[in-house]
């Protein structure tokens, strides 16, 4: 019986949305508008029990390990200066056979990845076969496209 009641609560909030869906978005943007500065103020108070609930570590050791890495994205080598996010923890995805920290535990952190670099290895499936393959890709790029010839080189390649 709740089955059907929370059916029908669901069908009738998604039907609002699609029926007042750019009131409640300009809502929202004047919300968040309004409330810039607590929300940033609320990140920057939460960050340590972001860091603990999620990936199992404190502000410390991410800085620890930012260290470590010398301040660099280990794939890019750029400077964490040279970007306006902080550098995301880069964790194993798949726990089989790891802490999972959707339970509160510790993931398994690899390191700090900027953005752009975290998000190539999230689009390519945090696959290994998909990253070697994607490597083989990159490596054929003196080939041109489709008729596998070599591409002619000139002296200043």
């Amino acid at each position: 019986m709740a089955d059907k009641c929370k059916e029908k609560k669901n069908a009738y909030n998604k039907q609002y949305y699609q029926d007042n869906r750019e009131e409640m978005l300009a809502r929202q943007r004047q919300y968040d508008r309004a409330n810039k500065e607590n929300k940033k103020q609320y990140y920057l108070d939460n960050i340590d029990k972001r860091l603990k609930t999620r990936y199992g570590i404190n502000s410390q050791e991410y800085a620890a390990i930012l260290d470590a890495q010398d301040g660099c994205c280990p794939i890019c080598l750029k400077h964490h200066t040279e970007f306006t996010k902080k550098l995301a923890v880069d964790h194993i995805h798949d726990r089989t056979g790891c802490v999972d920290y959707n339970k509160g535990v510790a993931a398994a952190v690899r390191g700090l990845l900027c953005d752009s670099c975290n998000k190539g290895l999230g689009i390519l499936g945090d696959s290994m076969d998909n990253l070697i393959r994607a490597i083989g890709y990159k490596m054929a790029n003196d080939l041109c496209p489709f008729t596998l010839t070599k591409r002619e080189t000139t002296e200043e390649d």
